[in-house]
């Protein structure tokens, strides 16, 4: 009998919030299929990305000493492949002008997250990678 391999998908969240970060990540490894590393702000983060590649990135926007606008701007300057999922207490409105050129997956307001709804958007993220994937082999 041949098992099929689960291939482990990399994902950094990066949230100043430890109790809320914790809370996206034990959500997301009840999936078994995500790999998850947490950060406080956007320079850990960068950190963490010099030994690691990430697939995607859920980020806070207010943090101390590097912001998630900072963070992302940064980053889209050398990675445009990456999902970026920004997650923010604030209101869409008051930022989507300013992420709508970036490339963002998904802004969802924190009191508006529901786990469940998360989990499928992180399931749905990774189908399309996967189907994008396989199309470039074509």
């Amino acid at each position: 009998m041949c098992e099929k391999a689960i291939i482990l998908r990399n994902i950094l969240i990066i949230e100043d919030e430890k109790l809320f970060s914790q809370l996206l990540s034990d959500a997301l490894q009840d999936d078994g299929k995500y790999s998850i590393d947490l950060a406080e702000n956007g320079k850990e983060a960068f950190k963490l990305m010099q030994d690691k590649e990430y697939e995607l990135v859920m980020t806070d926007i207010h943090m101390p000493e590097m912001s998630g606008q900072e963070f992302i701007k940064a980053l889209r300057s050398t990675n445009q492949d990456i999902g970026i999922i920004v997650l923010t207490a604030f209101p869409k409105v008051n930022y989507i002008r300013e992420f709508n050129d970036l490339g963002i997956e998904e802004f969802l307001t924190k009191d508006d997250c529901d786990l469940m709804a998360l989990q499928e958007l992180v399931q749905e993220f990774f189908r399309k990678r996967d189907i994008e994937f396989l199309a470039d082999d074509f």
